[in-house]
């Protein structure tokens, strides 16, 4: 579903933007419990998309912990837990890949 809305995202109009809007709040009251904070990064994200800005603002001081409440601060919040999102994936990645190779050795 989270993937379904960032599809969406891309072609946005208004009624695309009321169901992004209808999406998040499915998303956020379903799945609330599986929820990571890049999740939470890339629904602040389809806020902005869709001109959202007060509520993207409002989402990520929730959410994501945003001390400067402007569209920059949202947008640099976004980027730098996505891409802490992205080293900690390599990061598993390459253990996975060493552990592999240990048990191989073995």
């Amino acid at each position: 579903m989270l993937r379904g809305v960032v599809n969406v995202i891309k072609n946005v109009d208004q009624s695309k933007s009321t169901e992004i809007n209808r999406r998040i709040k499915i998303i956020l009251v379903d799945y609330e419990d599986l929820l990571q904070e890049a999740d939470y990064a890339l629904l602040a994200y389809g806020y902005l998309k869709v001109s959202e800005y007060m509520k993207a603002i409002e989402f990520a001081e929730e959410h994501l912990g945003l001390t400067e409440p402007t569209i920059q601060g949202v947008t640099n919040k976004i980027n730098e837990i996505l891409e802490r999102a992205k080293t900690e994936q390599e990061k598993a990645k390459e253990e996975a890949n060493k552990a592999a190779i240990a048990i191989g050795e073995d």
